[in-house]
């Protein structure tokens, strides 16, 4: 995470072109996905294939008959020929594809003093996941 790193405050300025494989498990127990899962985010879409498995805090078991292995095959043997990598369409890569990390931009304009705010909510794909556990015992706490 960029407070961990001396680098962290020079983010990419745009995503990265570069094929790569960006690869993390969401039960890892050692560090949480969302540090991988930025990871992907600065590179361009167009570029990048994510594997995302069940393997905790190591490589993904590639296995032949496992979509990991092929989409991985499929990479190496792209940049062992030196062809152009496009990345599957798998849902990985779909999840993710509109998103990018917030990149350096020209400032916003300003409000006006009357202007009306508005709140968006925007869902979570991966789910609610042990969020709504976690919100109910903040209020049961807060009620004591």
């Amino acid at each position: 995470p960029k407070h961990l790193s001396p680098l962290g405050s020079q983010r990419c300025k745009a995503p990265l072109r570069i094929p790569a494989i960006c690869s993390w498990s969401n039960s890892d127990e050692n560090h949480p996905y969302m540090e991988y899962e930025e990871l992907a985010l600065f590179i361009d879409k167009g570029f990048r294939e994510v594997i995302v498995h069940t393997d905790g805090h190591k490589p993904p078991l590639l296995k032949k008959d496992q979509s990991q292995y092929s989409r991985f095959v499929r990479f190496v043997e792209a940049m062992q020929k030196g062809s152009a990598f496009v990345p599957s369409d798998h849902e990985d890569n779909a999840i993710r594809g509109n998103l990018w990390l917030p990149l350096v931009r020209s400032p916003g304009r300003s409000l006006g003093a009357g202007a009306a705010k508005r709140l968006v909510v925007v869902t979570d794909p991966e789910g609610p996941g042990d969020l709504t556990k976690y919100l109910e015992a903040l209020k049961d706490a807060k009620s004591r």
